[in-house]
C-alpha cells in the first residue's frame, strides 16, 4: 500500500499503521507526515551491536527495557521507531504488549 502524501491526524496514522498490509513496515509519524523508514544492512548491524551491549547492561542492573526498530514510541503526539531505545522501569514498570506504539517516550534513543 502506498503511503498517502497528505498531512493526516495522529488518529488517522494510528489506524493506517495497524492495517494488515502495513504489518511488515516500520512507519514514523513526524510533523503530520508519514515516513516509511528504510533499512540497510550496515545500519541494522550497527543497531544490533548497540542493542546487544545496551541490553546486557540494562539486564545486569535490572534497569528497564531495551527495544529494537519494531518497538515504536509516542513522543509529543508523534510516532517514532528508533533502531534502539531504552525505557526505565521507573518510568514504565512493564512494557506495553498491545499493538501499536508505546504510550511513553523512551529515556534513550
Amino acid at each position: 500500500m502506498a503511503i498517502p502524501s497528505k498531512t493526516m491526524t495522529v488518529a488517522e496514522f494510528d489506524e493506517l499503521a495497524l492495517l494488515p498490509e502495513n504489518a511488515e513496515r516500520v512507519l514514523e509519524f513526524i510533523g503530520g507526515e508519514i515516513f516509511d523508514v528504510p533499512s540497510n544492512p550496515l545500519s541494522s548491524h550497527i543497531a544490533s551491536r548497540i542493542n546487544r551491549r545496551l541490553e546486557a547492561f540494562v539486564e545486569d542492573n535490572d534497569l528497564g527495557f531495551v527495544t529494537g526498530e519494531a518497538g515504536g514510541y509516542m513522543v509529543a503526539g508523534e510516532r517514532y521507531a528508533p533502531d534502539v531505545a531504552f525505557i526505565s522501569k521507573s518510568k514504565q514498570a512493564k512494557l506495553s504488549n498491545t499493538v501499536g506504539y508505546n504510550p511513553n517516550p523512551p529515556d534513550l534513543t
